[in-house]
């Protein structure tokens, strides 16, 4: 698709059509899905209210890495606290319309990797205390993000 395509449900711009769908063992389908030998994870869902419900990641996380916003490498994980306060507090955290959240501020990109080897990456903008998939953040989710950065700057 070009960069100024606008998906509809139904389109598969990865995927050939009549591509076989697989799902993930112990992993919801609303989630991820897997597609020949490649996983997608969601993007958008229009029914989810919080990022907990976009993301359900109760149960499925084993680390998160704070990563170079240079070149993508890891350069910190998260401590095992730190995890599971990122969890608890991600499952309560509103959404709003991609287009409409603000992106102010120094970014920090995320990786969120589930036990099962599936990673995706979620931009944090500092300042605005704001997510790429929509999430706004709350003071909870902004101090375990600065604790875990103030482990490396």
């Amino acid at each position: 698709a070009c960069s100024n395509h606008k998906m509809i449900n139904g389109d598969a711009t990865y995927a050939e059509k009549g591509s076989s769908i697989y799902e993930i063992k112990g992993i919801p389908a609303s989630l991820a899905v897997q597609v020949n030998d490649k996983v997608f994870v969601v993007e958008t869902n229009k029914k989810a209210k919080t990022a907990g419900e976009l993301y359900p990641l109760e149960g499925l996380v084993s680390k998160i890495y704070i990563e170079s916003t240079e070149d993508g490498r890891r350069i910190h994980e998260f401590g095992p606290e730190s995890v599971q306060q990122f969890i608890d507090t991600w499952n309560t955290l509103t959404l709003e319309d991609v287009e409409s959240i603000e992106r102010d501020g120094s970014r920090v990109f995320l990786q969120i990797e589930l036990h099962n080897d599936i990673h995706f990456r979620q931009v944090y903008w500092r300042e605005s205390n704001s997510f790429s998939n929509g999430a706004i953040g709350t003071t909870k989710i902004k101090e375990i993000i600065d604790h875990e950065l103030s482990a490396i700057e």
